[in-house]
């Protein structure tokens, strides 16, 4: 159980928090981008980088999510379903069936799980399978091509392409989000009923860049 916990905890949870700061940070940039255009050159200069950076970080913290699990072991959900599915389940029951059946009925995309069976395998082995089959090869199957698609042309490696594909940076929240309560269901179903605020404590973490921007700008 201590490396399904260090696969959540060190892999999806951080990689997931990161992503969401530097996506705040390319959004509250995104905001004042009129006003930073008109700073000397120095100072703006110093916000574009800041953008851009944040950009390839946030391509790049969600990829790792999502990436597949090869040759050595990767703290991605593909390495955490490994885990699971090496676990013995076998007369293994639920933490708190009722704590995750009101989380579950939260979040739509999860709703046929709802009630949750007593035995941990019934619940947790379809979930996984589903989560594979139709959350990620359907439901958000184009949305993680094009984060690999951008982490591999163009963060990774430096294509001599031409690249014409919008992209929407508030995927990452969505990609991440999704990760997160994947994350949250397997561990409680296995160990505790865990709490993550990713996302408030990367609105948090990201005040730097709004104190920034506005004395910069004499707000």
């Amino acid at each position: 159980m201590n490396q399904i916990k260090d696969y959540i905890e060190n892999g999806i949870i951080t990689e997931s928090f990161q992503a969401q700061l530097n996506l705040n940070i390319w959004n509250e940039i995104a905001k004042h981008s009129v006003d930073l255009d008109k700073l000397e050159e120095t100072r703006r200069n110093l916000f574009v980088y800041l953008q851009r950076s944040a950009q390839s970080a946030m391509v790049l913290r969600t990829a790792r999510i999502f990436d597949t699990e090869k040759k050595h072991p990767t703290r991605c959900l593909d390495g955490l379903f490994k885990k699971v599915r090496n676990l013995d389940l076998e007369g293994k029951t639920i933490h708190n069936p009722h704590g995750l059946n009101e989380y579950l009925s939260y979040l739509t995309c999860f709703e046929k799980f709802d009630p949750v069976p007593q035995n941990t395998s019934d619940f947790l082995l379809p979930f996984i399978d589903y989560c594979e089959s139709e959350l990620f090869k359907i439901k958000y199957q184009s949305e993680i091509e094009l984060i690999k698609e951008l982490r591999d042309k163009f963060i990774t490696h430096n294509e001599a392409i031409q690249y014409s594909k919008n992209f929407d940076p508030n995927i990452i929240k969505t990609l991440t989000n999704s990760a997160i309560n994947i994350s949250i269901i397997i561990e409680r179903c296995l160990i505790i009923d865990s709490i993550y605020l990713v996302e408030d404590s990367a609105v948090r973490s990201s005040y730097f860049i709004k104190d920034l921007i506005k004395k910069e700008l004499n707000q």
